[in-house]
């Protein structure tokens, strides 16, 4: 009978294995469907999973994400709802219920279900995802406004200008004269740069953001003019926007002061990499040793921050490794400790003849000892003895009552410390991330070019609020824009260093890009190599010549440029009839003007010194 039993039990662990193997090839499969589009195939399959598996919340997460891309909203919803309301700690559910939300431009829902992201996981990838939307969207309703406040001002102007064209019409020349009807026209001149400031400095958000807009067309004398209020506005100033512009103002006088400013911006590590940026294009061609040895500085402390935040991760991790050992066994202690102590207290129980609530004044009658339950051996307890265990019992409820009471305080402090270490953990799996970034320019693409295996999980959108793509990457694979700035950034210091030819570099440039380089900006890395006397990857270089390039693609261009005067310093130490072949052909029949002209250099530069 009792193999019986044990084979009965065993078959049953054996079923529940084989159906939960099954729904999970099941979601497997779901999962399949949706990444090459057959939704309709995955919402079947994802269905079938939901009636297997009814408790499962991320199968209605991902039943959620099929009715979407087939383009049934409200069943969307109503799954994800239901993923929320099964567990409304996963900030990937509101994550994603958020993007529904928002390709229905419902903005309000939308930043609800954000905001909640924000709230559980803050610091996660989800979190910051979720609070640039966020931004995105809540700046999006500030452009709105702004965009109504400026057509506004352009009616009224527009209404004057025709008031003052009916005045003049109504008017005889003999009246006006040719000096009074300049002066009663709207002037289309433009505006002192004087001006210009004092609305920078004083007006309304819109008109200091319209301002300086304009403050980049002026010319470099007078710009000149007023330098020292731009200096000083840069300083202060916290909009991204007019500070960007302020700077690429300022690009047109480099000055020593300038110089000490830009220079300063960059250092600053409170400072967003797309200001830092904006401040390296415009001092990145400047031969001073002064900026040299800072800009190298500068990416030194970069890489040291980067190895120093892994280092900080690891160690923390291992600390709390250990400190949830101890932990771990502290509560296998108590949970041992506790169950020692109900074994005694069911067997004082037992001889008792119930629980203590049992034994209060509403007790059922006959259950009081002496004359009550027997012990051992058929013996009646004693009053005194009878007294002795219910003291006992007291005793163990107490030590009970302690014991979970610690059990509960050590089961606390194990969720703390699990999420600290997963804090950190995602720390070291951005910093370690695979991604790909397409340029050095503003409008770059990052990708995910390493997919690690997919767990029931949120799908993985472009960035942008409503924007939704099949393919899924894991959260520690997203990326920011902060993130990607920063690695532009780290590579256009790379850039530069090659440009402005520092070979004390070397060491440091090749240290950076193991910590910073993505494959898409490789080619930035092996131009500063090979500008600093460093050849080994020459046939990359010369490979890149031969490809098509695309219509319209400055970068690429320039990019071309830089390799062809990499190749004519390599031609003058290493001559190389194949490469020499290409430069004269790319001198002759090259169909961009830039890359003609920079061959047509180097081949001159090469005949001169043959």
């Amino acid at each position: 009978m009792k193999k019986l039993k044990i084979s009965f039990v065993l078959f049953f662990i054996i079923c529940l294995i084989l159906s939960g193997k099954e729904v999970r090839e099941l979601i497997d499969e779901g999962i399949f469907y949706l990444r090459i589009g057959d939704y309709e195939n995955s919402i079947k399959i994802f269905e079938n999973a939901k009636r297997m598996s009814p408790e499962n919340p991320d199968i209605y997460h991902l039943l959620g994400e099929a009715y979407f891309y087939n383009g049934e909203i409200q069943k969307a919803i109503t799954n994800l709802q239901k993923a929320i309301e099964m567990n409304d700690k996963n900030p990937s559910y509101y994550y994603t219920i958020a993007l529904v939300y928002l390709s229905q431009n419902k903005n309000k829902e939308a930043l609800e279900a954000l905001e909640k992201v924000i709230k559980i996981s803050p610091l996660s990838i989800y979190g910051k995802s979720a609070l640039k939307i966020k931004q995105e969207i809540e700046n999006e309703n500030y452009k709105d406004e702004i965009v109504k406040r400026w057509e506004k001002i352009e009616n009224e102007e527009k209404i004057k200008r025709e008031e003052l064209k009916k005045i003049r019409e109504r008017t005889s020349q003999e009246e006006i004269s040719p000096a009074g009807e300049i002066e009663a026209l709207p002037k289309e001149e433009k505006i002192p740069i004087v001006n210009l400031i004092k609305r920078l400095k004083y007006g309304t958000d819109a008109m200091r953001i319209n301002s300086s807009n304009l403050l980049i067309k002026y010319s470099a004398v007078e710009i000149n003019s007023i330098v020292g209020e731009i200096l000083e506005m840069v300083k202060k100033e916290e909009n991204p926007e007019i500070k960007r512009n302020l700077i690429i103002a300022l690009g047109k006088v480099k000055t020593p002061e300038v110089i000490n400013v830009l220079l300063n911006i960059i250092k600053d590590e409170n400072e967003l990499f797309e200001i830092k940026i904006i401040a390296l294009d415009v001092i990145e061609t400047l031969q001073s040793e002064k900026v040299v040895s800072e800009l190298r500085t500068i990416l030194s402390q970069m890489v040291e921050k980067r190895e120093k935040e892994r280092e900080e991760a690891r160690k923390n991790i291992e600390k709390i490794n250990q400190d949830l050992d101890d932990l771990t066994v502290k509560r296998l202690t108590l949970n041992n400790t506790l169950q020692d102590l109900n074994s005694k207290k069911s067997q004082i129980d037992g001889i008792l003849g119930g629980p203590s609530e049992m034994m209060g004044p509403e007790m059922p009658p006959g259950m009081i000892p002496p004359g009550g339950p027997a012990v051992a051996g058929g013996r009646r307890l004693t009053e005194r003895e009878y007294k002795q265990m219910l003291e006992e019992r007291r005793k163990l409820e107490d030590r009970i009552k302690q014991t979970n009471e610690e059990l509960e305080k050590i089961n606390k402090q194990i969720d703390e410390l699990n999420l600290k270490k997963r804090k950190y953990e995602e720390l070291l799996a951005i910093k370690g991330r695979k991604i790909d970034i397409t340029s050095l320019s503003s409008s770059a693409v990052v990708t995910v070019i390493t997919e690690r295996p997919r767990e029931i999980g949120p799908p993985a959108f472009p960035e942008g609020p409503g924007a939704m793509m099949v393919e899924m990457f894991s959260p520690s694979q997203r990326e920011t824009d902060e993130e990607k700035n920063e690695i532009i950034f780290a590579v256009k210091l790379i850039k530069t260093l090659g440009e402005l030819r520092d070979k004390n570099s070397i060491s440091l440039i090749k240290k950076a890009w193991k910590e910073f380089g993505v494959p898409g900006l490789e080619i930035y890395y092996l131009i500063a190599l090979g500008k600093l006397g460093e050849f080994t990857n020459i046939n990359l270089l010369v490979n890149r010549l031969k490809r098509d390039i695309p219509q319209g693609n400055i970068e690429e261009v320039n990019i071309r440029k830089n390799i062809i005067e990499v190749l004519g310093e390599y031609l003058k130490i290493n001559p190389n009839e194949n490469i020499k072949g290409l430069i004269e052909f790319l001198a002759e029949e090259s169909e961009y003007p830039e890359i003609k002209n920079a061959a047509q250099k180097v081949s001159f530069i090469i005949k001169q010194g043959s």
